[in-house]
């Protein structure tokens, strides 16, 4: 049942669009801000603290521990007629217009779809 969850997770998976940080700056010197819109593992730096996540993105592209890799989170739950399938991304760091304090951000999209019998 695992691979067959996994293989319609894998069907009916989102197409995610968003805005990005330009990589560069104006000077063509690298923009960390760039990896604030990554969507990765929560434990993208090998921990499990949110409150570090805008500190470990600091010099990210030169930290081998540091893996900002897509990543897609899913559950599928299933009745006799219908598949459940719960999507959640994650960014390390939210971006807001009021820069008081960086948070971290997840994500949610469930969908249903039918079976086909």
């Amino acid at each position: 049942m695992r691979r067959r969850h996994q293989i319609v997770a894998q069907t009916f998976a989102p197409v995610i669009i968003q805005n990005s940080n330009a990589p560069f700056t104006a000077e063509g010197k690298e923009n960390g801000d760039a990896f604030r819109d990554f969507i990765t593992r929560v434990d993208y730096d090998d921990d499990w603290f949110g409150y570090n996540n805008e500190e470990n993105l600091e010099g990210a592209d030169q930290n081998a521990s540091v893996d900002l890799r897509g990543y897609l989170y899913y559950a599928v739950q299933e009745t006799l007629s219908y598949y459940y399938i719960h999507y959640v991304y994650f960014h390390p760091v939210e971006s807001t217009l009021i820069r008081q304090k960086s948070l971290n951000r997840i994500c949610t999209c469930t969908s249903s779809r039918k079976k086909l019998h």
